[in-house]
């Protein structure tokens, strides 16, 4: 069955509930996996829906959501819930024989009428965008040696720790700081949904008069820090 016009394709669009995005390849690796469900190469996305499902040939999944709508920890929690139902409690296994309904009927083509003004469009969108995708650069590193755990043991907040990293890599490259922004979840009260932290401010005070990139400290002075930081953050916030 096919749509006739742009609007009535688009409605159909609109009126989804999330857009499902099938990749026809496997991933390779983190870096892969970061750049395939942070952006992908758009020709099968829907960015300002309110998520995205990514589901690559070899089954790795993962969601692409639009902010203006939700919050990361509520839609991170609906998501879990979603993955840990379907994974305990599945509807479908590969044991699980084709359903009896006619898929021309219930899958439907999405057939857009394209002239000449709305293809060079589409071909300048499309060209914007792979100049965007190629100026992104992602690396990552894996860390064995503690995480969240190990930090709580110690008395010292994971934020913090992250929070001063992120800070402390950015003045040591550039020499200064700027302005970061780290969300704070009011969702608990009433008609709260976020506000805003600027985590910077413990690193500013730390390398006032220093030459960071030549700073030199005690492990005592570290711990120090990474304690002072929510402190801070908590009385400026």
């Amino acid at each position: 069955m096919e749509i006739c016009s742009n609007e009535e394709a688009l409605q159909k669009v609109d009126s989804a509930l999330f857009c499902l995005s099938l990749d026809d390849f496997p991933i390779k690796d983190f870096v892969h996996l970061s750049h395939t469900m942070l952006h992908g190469d758009g020709a099968n996305r829907w960015y300002d829906k309110s998520f995205n499902l990514i589901i690559a040939k070899d089954g790795t999944a993962g969601i692409n959501f639009e902010h203006s709508w939700g919050d990361g920890v509520a839609v991170l929690r609906f998501q879990n819930e979603v993955f840990k139902d379907s994974t305990k409690v599945p509807a479908v296994s590969p044991q699980s024989q084709p359903a009896s309904v006619d898929s021309s009927r219930a899958v439907q083509k999405l057939d857009f009428k394209l002239n000449d003004a709305l293809k060079a469009g589409i071909t300048k969108a499309k060209q914007k965008f792979d100049a965007s995708v190629e100026a992104l650069s992602i690396n990552m590193i894996q860390f064995h040696e503690g995480g969240k755990e190990l930090l709580k043991q110690k008395k010292v907040s994971p934020d913090a720790v992250v929070q001063l990293a992120f800070q402390m890599a950015f003045l040591r490259q550039y020499n200064q700081t700027v302005a970061t922004y780290e969300s704070c979840s009011t969702a608990a009260f009433k008609h709260g949904r976020t506000e805003t932290i600027r985590p910077p401010i413990s690193t500013m005070h730390f390398t006032k008069n220093k030459n960071i990139k030549e700073i030199t400290i005690s492990k005592c002075s570290v711990k120090n820090l990474l304690l002072d930081v929510p402190r801070t953050v908590r009385t400026t916030y």
